[in-house]
């Protein structure tokens, strides 16, 4: 289920990203009679730096890359994306975001380490009229172009309900230690109202 989520998440994510760039009209498109291969508005091919927060979850390098690559190819052909992982460091992904910037990004698309920390990135993005697009997380209080995430709260409802069910009706004696996440995760909240309110409801 999680897989199909990432796939719906990815390719709108990718489509976000062609609005913020103005690079719609990559691809098929026939808006002006030009025909329509390749390349993008404003002459040239557009960069865009997909920055990702970490590798100790198997999902940003066996899901959400590949997806994400392969929909931005197949919307934007002549599109280039400039990929960095920041191993769960911030201020690694600071670095990589000056140096996407630096090779011409168009647009960044940005997985927040901690979204506390990265008001710099999207900053300095903007003095350079560069969107971002928050990925998966919600960075608040920033000027972001577009916020592009998983329903959160579907997703702690399904993951509290799954755990009831390996409990099953006899589960005297048994118990679950709730790790909620990081307080300056937004995402972490949702999910963990979700499951608040899934095991409220069991019990």
């Amino acid at each position: 289920m999680r897989s199909r989520s990432t796939q719906f998440t990815v390719a709108a994510l990718a489509i976000a990203m062609l609005f913020a760039i103005g690079v719609a009209a990559c691809g098929d498109d026939d808006d002006d009679g030009n025909g329509g291969g390749g390349g993008a508005d404003k002459g040239g091919a557009k960069t865009i730096a997909l920055l990702l927060p970490e590798t100790k979850t198997t999902r940003y390098e066996e899901k959400d890359r590949p997806l994400f690559t392969a929909k931005v190819k197949e919307l934007c052909p002549d599109c280039k994306v400039l990929y960095s992982n920041a191993s769960q460091d911030p201020n690694k992904q600071q670095q990589q975001a000056e140096a996407a910037i630096t090779k011409g990004a168009s647009v960044l698309v940005l997985d927040a380490v901690d979204v506390a920390s990265v008001g710099p990135i999207v900053q300095r993005a903007n003095q350079k009229d560069i969107p971002v697009i928050a990925y998966d997380r919600l960075i608040p209080d920033q000027d972001i172009a577009f916020y592009v995430s998983f329903d959160n709260v579907k997703q702690g409802r399904i993951q509290g309900q799954t755990l009831l069910d390996k409990l099953g009706s006899g589960a005297n004696g048994k118990s679950i230690v709730m790790v909620n996440g990081a307080p300056t995760d937004p995402s972490a909240g949702d999910y963990r109202r979700a499951h608040t309110r899934r095991s409220t409801r069991a019990t």
